[in-house]
């Protein structure tokens, strides 16, 4: 149901090869990255891993693993507890090419591309406790973000990316914005290429269903 061409990462909570209902290991569905619950995430029944936001973290074997070249897309089905914090939550990050956080209600995504960062906030607010499927996208020329498979903005952004640093789930000890994620993370999903408008679409539905003219879907 979900695009498979060009992944590199899959992390799904809910599915038992994924995260095995207990331990530390959460497994990638693809391109062999091992995650490690750090510092004190824990499983939810329901299908998501639970963090708190001190320093809970996923960390992975590799380290730089689930590299990406000129393009690259994330996603990630997240439910944040308190979205105004001016600290931020972090969600994804490899510092560079790119974060994935929520703060001050809003989305925030990041590329370093061109040898400089472009930071671009949502422009919808968010709500505590509601789960949200986010998606960033870098083309090479644009940088797109997108809520439920909606698009959220398109700014260009033309550059060569060169740096694939240490990859996180729910915190990041890099420098800048370094705060932990508050809430749960279902899944996670990294690709080496810009998907389309269409293939984040039906990532959000995890099906191919007709969207055209499309008003109430439940």
């Amino acid at each position: 149901p979900i695009i498979t061409d060009g992944l590199v990462l899959a992390l799904d909570a809910g599915l038992v090869p994924s995260y095995p209902r207990s331990g530390k290991d959460w497994l990638g569905l693809r391109g062999g990255i091992h995650g490690t619950l750090e510092n004190g995430p824990t499983f939810n029944s329901n299908g998501y891993i639970d963090f708190e936001p001190v320093d809970d973290s996923v960390t992975f074997s590799p380290s730089n693993g689930a590299g990406i070249s000129q393009e690259f897309s994330v996603s990630s089905l997240v439910n944040c507890a308190d979205v105004a914090a001016t600290a931020g939550n972090n969600i994804v990050s490899k510092n560079g090419p790119y974060f994935m956080r929520i703060k001050n209600s809003v989305v925030r995504f990041n590329v370093l591309a061109g040898g400089s960062w472009l930071f671009q906030n949502g422009t919808t607010t968010l709500s505590d406790d509601i789960w949200y499927n986010l998606a960033m996208v870098y083309d090479g020329v644009n940088w797109k973000g997108y809520i439920n498979g909606e698009l959220e903005f398109s700014t260009p952004k033309i550059g060569t990316i060169t740096s694939n640093a240490t990859l996180f789930v729910g915190y990041t000890t890099s420098a800048g914005e370094q705060a932990g994620f508050n809430g749960g993370i279902s899944s996670v999903l990294i690709y080496d290429k810009a998907l389309t408008s269409s293939e984040v679409l039906q990532n959000y539905y995890q099906a191919p269903i007709v969207t055209d003219g499309l008003v109430y879907a439940i």
